[in-house]
Formats: structure tokens, sequence, C-alpha cells
């Protein structure tokens, strides 16, 4: 009894901290959700936990959506994950008659019936199987299903052999009938586990306004809360419901002081996990997802005729005469470094990137400190390949990364006659920068020691760059870049899912229109 018990028990918990996960957007400065619900009524499925928005939802690709609803699933052992015949099977969420599917069904019936007023989420630790046609399907993008691949092929091919085994579990007669169930649903997997959860959460709590979870307490007052507001009849809060359930109960706690005003709050995402909710924490972004499966652009070609000028054109229109913005950036280091480069210094606007870490985010601004004073930043290693007229320079900031990056510039980059291994005095790890000045000051550094390096050798030297770093130093490397000329950056393939550790993206420079700053203009709220 007591093994069946314990299960259960992690499973409430879970499903409260995913709660507060979702709670604390009603807090941010720019609120998209106006309300919040735990095991709500007026759904019978999808009910653990509800989140509501008022108006037009800035997400580009649901644009109409007024609600999602999550059933939130607690895996004790990662043992298990989603496949296409899970769908259907109820087992796979611990019931008897029902399945996944057979719920979505009726829950898109009653609460979206267009197929775009609502998104049914499923969340659970467990991934989806790498090897089931589940994963040919799923977009990481936006965490749907591919209906367009799920529609390609006749009855017999493996496409049509799914959408069959669908229908005939849902009693549906059309694929059309088909995809307008499925068209709602989310697959949000690999979640973190119980504890693991805390690390993403407690950030966020702390930037709501609100204490942490008790460090090294068995018991707190988070996991039942949501249970015991439940019991006394209330399912569903607004911001000031809960802010007033949270200062009842003790949880308040005063945001973190600034020493400066923020700038206007923009961002860019090419990764969903962990930015999922962006949209609520700036007044617009650039949303590059589409153009990836997982960490993978889907086409190489893409970086430079799509994603660099997409960049430019975001920041350009962004930016809008402001003198200073917050850039949120949830991306890929290539991306970061070319937005850097589209804001350098002379466009006359101050540019914070704003830099998740381990306390949650961290706006990088050069005013609210000192500046760098250290001697020296960075130790340098060079490593003579040939008389290749190129430079490579490998950035060991978080990781180590100059035995792949050597092995991979040995075996594919013949141009490349010399390596610069720059590694940070302050050591390599997750805490090697202190703060913005010294982010700026190891950019600035970097960006001489690799010119002079150029100084040593032909003209026209193409400069390659290979960095395991936070977005936050690639944005400030990417401002005093342009002083190298042509640089190539590169991408490691941390899914090991590519021939080679490092594929090439972004090549600098490319055609740029003139980003300046001024008097900042109003404009609408709108996810590009």
């Amino acid at each position: 009894m007591a093994n069946a018990i314990v299960p259960r028990l992690q499973g409430d918990e879970y499903q409260a901290r995913v709660f507060w996960t979702e709670a604390t957007r009603l807090f941010q400065d720019n609120p998209i959700v106006t309300a919040v619900g735990f095991e709500v009524d007026g759904i019978r499925v999808f009910d653990d936990v509800a989140v509501f928005y008022g108006g037009t939802h800035r997400d580009g690709t649901d644009p109409d959506v007024r609600a999602d609803y999550f059933q939130v699933k607690f895996h004790v052992a990662q043992d298990g994950a989603f496949t296409a015949a899970a769908l259907t099977d109820p087992a796979f969420i611990g019931a008897e008659m029902v399945s996944l599917l057979q719920r979505l069904r009726d829950a898109q019936r009653r609460h979206a019936p267009t197929g775009r007023e609502a998104r049914f989420i499923i969340l659970a630790p467990w991934p989806i199987a790498h090897d089931d046609v589940l994963g040919e399907l799923y977009s990481n993008a936006n965490e749907s299903l591919r209906l367009d691949r799920l529609a390609a092929g006749g009855p017999k091919s493996k496409m049509g052999r799914t959408r069959a085994m669908w229908r005939s579990h849902l009693g549906l007669s059309t694929d059309e009938e088909l995809f307008l169930v499925l068209r709602t649903l989310r697959i949000r997997t690999s979640h973190p586990p119980l504890d693991g959860l805390l690390r993403y959460l407690n950030p966020l709590l702390i930037n709501a306004g609100m204490r942490p979870y008790p460090d090294g307490k068995v018991a707190n007052l988070y996991d039942g809360l949501p249970g015991k507001l439940m019991q006394a009849g209330q399912r569903q809060f607004t911001r000031d419901q809960l802010a007033e359930v949270i200062a009842r109960e003790g949880l308040h706690q005063p945001r973190p002081a600034t020493a400066r005003e923020a700038g206007r709050q923009i961002g860019i995402r090419s990764f969903r996990r962990w930015a999922e909710n962006m949209d609520d924490e700036t007044e617009r972004i650039l949303c590059l997802l589409p153009h990836f499966d997982g960490r993978n652009i889907r086409d190489a070609s893409l970086w430079n005729k799509q994603l660099a000028p997409a960049v430019r054109d975001y920041l350009q229109d962004a930016i809008n005469g402001a003198e200073a913005v917050d850039l949120h950036l949830d991306t890929h280091l290539s991306v970061a470094f070319t937005a850097g480069w589209c804001l350098d210094p002379k466009t006359g606007v101050v540019a914070n990137p704003v830099q998740r870490g381990v306390n949650g985010r961290t706006t990088w601004c050069l005013a609210d400190g000192p500046p760098c004073h250290d001697e020296h930043v960075w130790t340098q290693r060079v490593i003579e390949l040939t008389g290749a007229p190129d430079v490579a320079v490998v950035l060991s900031v978080s990781r180590a990364a100059i035995a792949e990056a050597e092995l991979f510039i040995r075996e594919h980059l013949p141009a490349v006659g010399q390596i610069i291994e720059l590694n940070p005095c302050s050591g390599t790890g997750s805490g090697s920068i202190r703060d913005a000045a010294h982010a700026r000051r190891l950019a600035d550094d970097a960006a001489e020691i690799v010119a002079a390096a150029q100084q040593q050798r032909p003209r026209n030297t193409v400069v390659h760059v290979f960095a395991a770093a936070p977005n936050g130093l690639m944005f400030f490397l990417g401002q005093v870049a342009r002083v190298w000329g042509r640089c190539i950056m590169y991408e490691h393939d941390f899914d090991r899912t590519q021939p080679t550790a490092y594929t090439p993206s972004v090549s600098l420079p490319f055609p740029l229109t003139t980003i300046s700053g001024g008097v900042p203009a109003r404009g609408s709220k709108i996810s590009v």
C-alpha cells in the first residue's frame, strides 16, 4: 500500500509545481494571462491546470487561443515513452476505459469546436520514442503534431496506417475530423523531474515577487496550498485574487531591486524549452522555432538566407527609435552573436542582453556597476596548424570546447592555419562570468586578441568562431567583432544527430540596414 501511495503523493506535488510555474505568469510586467486554475470546473479532462488569456494571445501559430488546459502525468521512473499507439491506450495515462486521444476528442468538441479556441497539453517527464511514427510527427517548434506529414501518403503507407488507427479508435469517418481533434493537442515531453523542476521554478517565483521554495526542508507550503484552496472552493485565480492568497500565507517577497529603469523589453527565441512564456516578459518577440527541428536547423542555407536577415529586420522594427532595449535571448549562440552584430555601439542604442542562469533572468547592463579592472581576463594558447590564412577562435567559457573544435577544424577546415584557444582567467564553468562589466571586458579583449593575430597573417583572413559561452557574452562579442572583417559562426551538435561535432551557421557580414535609436515610439504587442 505504501509503495502505491508515494507515487500518488509525488504526482500531487508535481501538479502543484506546474500550477505555480504557470501562476507566476500573472505577475509579469506585460501579462497576457488573466487567470490560472487548478482542478478547474467546467472541463472533465485536461483539468489539472488551466491558463486563461484575455484579448488576442500573442502566439503567432495560435493567435485565437483563449485557454490552455493541462493534463499533468508524473512518472516515478524514466521507463516509458510517448508513441502513436500509447495515445490510444487508457493504461498509458493510468485510466481503465478512456484513452488520452478519446479525452482529447471530447475536450475539443466542447471547448475548441473550430480547433482554435483552446490547446490541450499533456505534460510528462517521459520523452517521445525516437523510433516511433510519433517522433516523425512531433514538432519541436510548438509541441504540436505536424498534420502535413500525417496527411502525406496513401492508406497503406506508414502515415496512412496511423491515420486509420486513430480514426478507428475515435470513431471518426474522415481525416478532416481527425485533424480537427489533433490540431488542439500539445505534447510537452521530457519535462524536468520533481526536484529538477524547482531549479526552473524558483527564479520565476522570485521574479514574480514570491518567496522561493524553502531549501533543504521536507515540507513546504507551496506543494499543499493549491489542494487546500481547492477544498475551500477556490479553483481559479486572477492576479489580484492570487496576490491576496500569497500575502495572507506569508509567501510574498519584494522583487529584487534594480539599479536602473528598464529599457523596452524585446526578445528572440529559437528554443522553446524554458522560453514558452517569453510573450509575457516582452513587448514583442521574434520566434525562429519554425526553422528548427529541435536544436538542428531544417536546412543549413536558412542561416544566411532567412534567419540572419530576420534578426536584422526584427531589431530594426522592434527598436523603432528606442534609446535602450533589454533583449531576451533564448537562442542558439549564432543568433545571439548576430543580434550583437546588428546592434553594434555605433547604432546609438543601449542594448542589454537578458541572460538566463541558475538564479533566473539577469539583465547584463553596464550601468549597473563599475567597469572590470582585471589585469587579464583570458588565458590564451595558440595552435599552429599550417600556412593556411584563416584563424579559428575557440571560447571555452561555460565548458571546455577545444577538443572537439580542434578535431573538427583539422578534419574539415583546411583553410584554417591557426587556432586561438581562449579560457577565462576566472575559470571555466557556469559561474565564470561575474557580471555585465566582466562579460563586456571578455568580449572586448577577445576581439583584440583575434584582431592582433590577423595582423600577422595574409589580408582578408576569415575568422571561424567556436564557442561554449552564455548568450550575453556572444551578444557583446558580436557587437565588437566587425573589426575581424568576415567571420563564420559554428553550432555544436549537442544531440549527436549530425555527422560532425560542429556545423557552420551564420556568415558575417551580410547586408545591413542602419539601426538607430532615438525617442521611444509606442508599438503594439505582437509576435513576429
